[in-house]
């Protein structure tokens, strides 16, 4: 009994030990999950504005990755672009919002996890945009087909052409020019609706139609008598043929951009000397004149105010022998460099000025969609000194610039042919993340209203490299420009540019510069095939993404 109780005693102490040990190995504590802290906007807000391109969303713990094809946003064509990390917050790209439209973003669980393997809980963010402006009761009650503003009317065009050297070339040196030929006179046939057909079916649904409206003026077609004039009265033949090529555009159900181009009696200003007052009424008037003879267009047709300004130097010397403004006859430098205060002064006035005349006209014209230019069209310049115009209606003005980039590779006069190493992709980010955040971040469309490089090659021949090179660079640098929010018109200046056995010149020399991609005397047929599968791969990138 004495030693079954001293058994009994020494069991119950092993036993009891082995449950205090037990008790003592401390479970695991679970990791917390990171949590929501806000978002931008904010979940339930209202009157957001559609025009915003991106959503933050913050958490509690610095973000580790993402996995981000779950993440969702439901409501209206919205799209989300890329995701970027950004410290504690994701930055999603969002596009293709509309007004008076509820939005709900969705993040699933364990989506989100932190660099210590927290996961996050789900989230989900409703938001609802605001009313757009009351359009309805701006001047004429006549505003069908004019509800796109300046974002949403770019978004609607895969990819845009330049009809190039077409009606705004100009020849007051040939002794055979007349008023009828000017069209010509730069190399190109007139303008049928069948090239017109063709570019459409080749996969553009956009033109920008460059014209020069002096030399079909009642003031007579020489620059010497159009700077000498007070007033600049289009001829009604000269806005009919006009039309008539807009209207094969529309058509096609094509967007088209319209503009002033190398009028260079504003365009070429020798800055030493010249009547401001004049050339603002004279510009005026004549933005009066053609905003009022298209008037009754819907959105798919959009005005563009100038081209690419510059200035003269050198006093601007006009001693030719007929008058005109043309290298050889006449000692005079154009300043393509950074401008002087006084030269952005007159940019930013030219823009105010063409602003205010065509919204004067009434009819669609007081909301329709209008591009502003940057100094020479030039993104740098455009970015230090361009002041965007005052305007009677909210979300219709764009901004303009043209991209040549890296100029050792796209004009005549250089020996570079190939293009796309890491830094020539660097670049092309950066410039364009510069324009979105100077424009397109603060509510205003963007334009590339010119690229592209023109086609050269060395004595020893094209090779498979450069062809190769033109197709990147056209592809890369409309893709880029789609992602940021802004569409590209490539600049095709056709013209006689084959050689005997049907191919295309290299540019430079007596060659000029070739941009062609269609033989416009041979059914237009396709002569750059690498620039155009280029263009063409470019074009299928979805805006913002």
């Amino acid at each position: 009994m004495k030693y079954t109780n001293i058994l009994k005693s020494l069991l119950c102490g092993v036993v009891a030990l082995s449950v205090w040990s037990c008790g003592d190995d401390k479970e695991e504590t679970p990791i917390a999950p990171i949590t929501f802290v806000s978002s931008d906007p904010a979940n339930g807000a209202k009157d957001v504005d559609y025009n915003i391109n991106a959503i933050k969303v913050t958490y509690s713990e610095k973000i580790h990755s993402y996995s981000g094809g779950t993440i969702k946003i439901e409501g209206g064509k919205a799209k989300l672009g890329n995701i970027t990390l950004a410290g504690n917050s994701l930055n999603i790209p969002v596009s293709g919002l509309e007004s008076k439209t509820t939005y709900t973003l969705t993040i699933p669980e364990n989506n989100i996890k932190s660099d210590k393997g927290q996961a996050a809980e789900a989230v989900t963010i409703s938001f609802t945009t605001k009313e757009k402006p009351n359009t309805s009761g701006i001047g004429h009650s006549d505003v069908a087909g004019m509800e796109l503003g300046c974002k949403e009317i770019w978004q609607e065009v895969k990819v845009g052409l330049n009809l190039g050297n077409t009606l705004e070339s100009y020849g007051a040196w040939d002794s055979n020019c007349t008023e009828e030929n000017q069209e010509t006179l730069w190399g190109n046939p007139k303008t049928t609706k069948e090239m017109v057909d063709a570019i459409k079916a080749a996969g553009f649904n956009a033109m920008r139609i460059p014209v020069r409206w002096y030399n079909h003026s009642e003031e007579g077609i020489s620059l010497k008598a159009a700077r000498a004039a007070t007033t600049i009265t289009i001829k009604e033949r000269w806005l009919a043929r006009v039309k008539e090529i807009v209207d094969y555009c529309i058509a096609n159900d094509m967007y088209v951009i319209l503009n002033t181009h190398h009028d260079n009696w504003y365009d070429r200003i020798n800055y030493s000397g010249f009547d401001e007052a004049v050339v603002y009424a004279k510009f005026e008037s004549l933005w009066k004149q053609i905003a009022s003879y298209f008037a009754e267009y819907d959105q798919h047709l959009i005005f563009a105010g100038m081209n690419e300004v510059i200035f003269l130097e050198n006093d601007g010397v006009y001693a030719s022998k007929d008058g005109e403004f043309e290298k050889g006859d006449l000692k005079y430098k154009e300043n393509w460099g950074e401008p002087t205060k006084k030269m952005y002064d007159y940019l930013n006035k030219m823009n105010q000025v063409f602003v205010d005349a065509v919204r004067s006209t009434g009819g669609k014209n007081e909301i329709r969609n209008l591009v502003v230019q940057s100094w020479a069209c030039d993104m740098d310049k455009g970015i230090t000194g361009l002041v965007i115009p005052q305007d009677k209606v909210e979300g219709r003005l764009s901004v303009e610039f043209h991209y040549y980039q890296p100029w050792d590779f796209a004009s005549t006069g250089n020996t570079r042919y190939t293009w796309g190493n890491a830094d020539d992709l660097k670049y092309v980010d950066n410039k364009f993340d510069a324009v979105k955040a100077k424009w397109f971040d603060k509510g205003y469309g963007v334009v590339m209203g010119e690229y592209g490089a023109c086609y050269k090659y060395p004595e020893t021949g094209i090779t498979e490299e450069i062809l190769s090179s033109r197709k990147l660079f056209h592809e890369i640098v409309l893709k880029k420009a789609k992602e940021h929010g802004f569409p590209g018109f490539y600049w095709d200046n056709g013209g006689k540019c084959l050689d005997a056995d049907g191919n295309l010149k290299s540019s430079g020399g007596n060659n000029g510069e070739i941009f062609a991609l269609f033989d416009r005397y041979n059914n237009m047929k396709v002569v750059d095939k690498a620039a155009l599968e280029g263009i063409m791969a470019g074009a299928e990138t979805a805006y913002g993404e």
